[in-house]
């Protein structure tokens, strides 16, 4: 069996969600295939007086530089990753991409990442806080470190082809695959149950705002007036009062996948619940999504992002162009209100998660690629 070294920023014990979980579900992925020498948690503190003044810049009403990938960090993760690899390996697996672009690896290599730097600061947070030229430094040596690597494995096509246009890449180059990513929960045997006479309406996010919660909140009160039965149930990120204290609404809290009783609280609510209503405004690809269609319960979600990946329109959920809440109760409204097209929805739903977004799935285009 062929060795390889995978060097992740992460500690596989974080196995419950989010970027933790897709790390150690590739992890595990790759362990099927390969010998693994792991480096894992490979994550210095950055230094206290880059951060300091980057903060009394900004305060000053200057740009900051970004701190998190200054020079001297990114070139102590490298020394790191140099110190724990193995050097018998034939390859390096890199989860992520940003924190080991100072690293030059005497090994092909190849890497995961879900979007850029570029991306995330567009998405996550403000480029006009930061300095032009760190901005532009990291950048170019992120643009450089992809373009050296013999493997890229992307999130959604929509992450890939942002990146072609910031690095001025060809996305059609061999090296790259696109992948998607799949959930963390136990996929089912069978669907859910359908129930159409006490709708259920789910929405997951660690932040109600920028996730869509007001959107997904007033879409519920107008089909309030509608549907005689219905709830909404919120999971994550405490809602305002206004939203908690609504008739119809339960908030089951911020649920831990690692504690197995939360985690088959979650996973009752995704089984009954009837659609996810997830109108972000803050996204890369929505692993919830997948979760949700585990058992086939549908989303509606904008075209944005890497969603139009994991969403089949019309088959598997809901893609809308704008996720204005009228257009969100419109749009379960034409569906609830016909029982066949819901369970032919469902059906569809849970047969292409579990066959093309499961872990199994991926981990199988995954082994193909790198022994191409």
């Amino acid at each position: 069996m062929r060795a390889i070294n995978y060097i992740t920023n992460l500690n596989l014990k974080n196995q419950s969600g989010g970027w933790g979980g897709i790390n150690y579900r590739i992890y595990s992925e790759l362990r099927k295939y390969f010998d693994i020498y792991l480096s894992e948690g490979i994550n210095p503190k950055p230094r206290l007086l880059e951060k300091l003044i980057s903060k009394v810049l900004r305060i000053v009403k200057f740009r900051g530089n970004f701190f998190f990938f200054s020079k001297s960090r990114l070139s102590e993760i490298a020394g790191t990753v140099d110190t724990n690899i193995n050097v018998k390996a034939e390859l390096d697996f890199f989860f992520g991409t940003t924190p080991w672009i100072h690293y030059s690896s005497v090994r092909p290599y190849g890497t995961y990442l879900d979007a850029t730097f570029r991306t995330y600061l567009d998405i996550y947070s403000n480029p006009e806080l930061f300095s032009a030229t760190d901005v532009a430094r990291i950048c170019e040596e992120e643009g450089h470190w992809l373009s050296k690597a013999k493997w890229i494995f992307w999130g959604s096509r929509w992450a890939l082809l942002e990146a072609s246009k910031q690095y001025n890449f060809d996305p059609t180059e061999k090296k790259h695959l696109v992948i998607n990513t799949g959930g963390n929960v136990p996929i089912p045997d069978e669907p859910g149950p359908v129930d159409l006479s006490h709708l259920k309406l789910l929405f997951i996010s660690l932040n109600f705002e920028k996730k869509g919660g007001f959107d997904c909140f007033n879409a519920f009160r107008i089909l309030q007036n509608e549907f005689k039965s219905i709830e909404l149930t919120i999971i994550g990120e405490r809602p305002p009062e206004e939203v908690l204290n609504h008739r119809g609404v339960n908030y089951a809290g911020l649920l831990d996948k690692n504690s197995p009783e939360q985690l088959n609280t979650l996973v009752g609510h995704l089984r009954s619940a009837n659609y996810l209503v997830h109108p972000t405004k803050m996204d890369t690809m929505g692993a919830v999504i997948i979760e949700a269609g585990y058992f086939g319960c549908p989303s509606i979600a904008p075209r944005m992002f890497g969603i139009p990946d994991l969403i089949v329109d019309g088959k598997t959920g809901y893609l809308l162009a704008d996720v204005k809440p009228e257009i969100i109760a419109d749009t379960i409204r034409r569906s609830a209100l016909d029982a066949a097209i819901y369970q032919e929805l469902r059906k569809s739903c849970f047969e292409f998660y579990r066959t093309n977004l499961s872990w199994e799935a991926i981990g199988v285009k995954m082994i193909k690629h790198l022994q191409s």
